[in-house]
């Protein structure tokens, strides 16, 4: 069995680096990407020794110099300068409308879907196949925007 001892007294010496700093400047980042990398390497049970817990820090500084020259060259010009509430609201209430309008295994259905549950799983627990489930719903899709006003209805996120 390999003494780990050496090992976590370099992340522990890695981490008091990183404690002690009071700034975050590229080293607090390289520090942060060499603890990462050491409890890989612990995990792993690669060996390494402070040279290697150096050239992280070197290479989590670098990184974040680059991130950061980035950002400084291609500022983040898509994002919305404001928040339109409206939106939000309408969104809101066409849920409440569908949420009242739908049966309850239908309902489940489609928040296990918009959940993000797997077809697989969930086609397994409803004892159908998949393309069975796909297409009950696809049809709750199309039910779901039939039941909503003219005018709202958009695409339905499911």
């Amino acid at each position: 069995m390999k003494d780990l001892s050496v090992d976590w007294a370099e992340y522990a010496r890695a981490q008091d680096e990183l404690k002690q700093s009071r700034t975050s400047n590229d080293r607090h980042w390289g520090l942060e990407n060499a603890l990462n990398k050491t409890l890989d390497d612990i995990e792993k049970g690669s060996t390494f020794d402070r040279s290697d817990i150096e050239r992280h820090i070197r290479s989590g500084s670098r990184r974040n110099r680059h991130r950061a020259r980035l950002v400084r060259l291609e500022p983040i010009t898509w994002l919305p300068s404001t928040v339109n509430p409206t939106l939000h609201y309408e969104a809101r209430s066409e849920l409440a409308f569908l949420h009242n309008s739908l049966d309850g295994n239908s309902l489940t259905l489609a928040c296990k879907v918009a959940g993000g549950h797997y077809y697989s799983e969930l086609a397994q627990a409803e004892g159908v196949g998949i393309p069975a489930l796909r297409k009950r719903v696809s049809r709750l899709r199309i039910h779901a925007r039939a039941l909503l006003p003219k005018e709202q209805s958009g695409p339905v996120a499911l």
